[in-house]
């Protein structure tokens, strides 16, 4: 059975980071579910994300600790690129909501942390260690995949 200690130490840093990811949604999963209602009584943007994402994060820790290789490569990049597009979307919204105090030179209100400043850092933090993903998984894994 393929093992993945053998893997490269930055397909373990990605391996690890999915693990880490799983955690993460399952916590911001059970959030949504309970505190925020994304679920029901209807489906939003956000609560389909979440369950998405949910389902590839479970499917890239199966593959990884199962040592498949190239599976958890490429479940891993769909995921990444999932989450950079998605969490981009989420940030324009936030973006949207700010433009008219941008517009009006009204940068005290920017400046103040509320729920939505939190929410736009998360996810800028969360779109570039996505982006280094994809970018290392391209790199190095896809070079891999043409050797084989």
């Amino acid at each position: 059975m393929p093992s993945h200690q053998s893997w490269p130490r930055g397909l373990k840093a990605v391996f690890c980071l999915v693990v880490f990811g799983l955690v993460v949604g399952i916590g911001q999963t059970l959030y949504w579910l309970l505190v925020t209602h994304e679920f029901f009584p209807r489906l939003t943007v956000q609560g389909g994300y979440a369950a998405l994402a949910l389902v590839l994060a479970i499917a890239c820790v199966a593959l990884g600790t199962l040592g498949h290789r190239r599976a958890f490569a490429i479940t891993s990049l769909v995921t990444a690129a999932l989450h950079i597009g998605v969490t981009a979307f989420f940030d324009l919204d936030i973006l949207r909501m700010w433009l008219p105090d941008i517009l009006a030179g009204r940068w005290q209100s920017l400046l103040s942390w509320d729920v939505n400043s939190w929410v736009y850092a998360w996810n800028s933090i969360g779109i570039a260690i996505n982006a280094f993903v994809c970018y290392y998984l391209l790199r190095y894994e896809v070079r891999f995949f043409g050797s084989a």
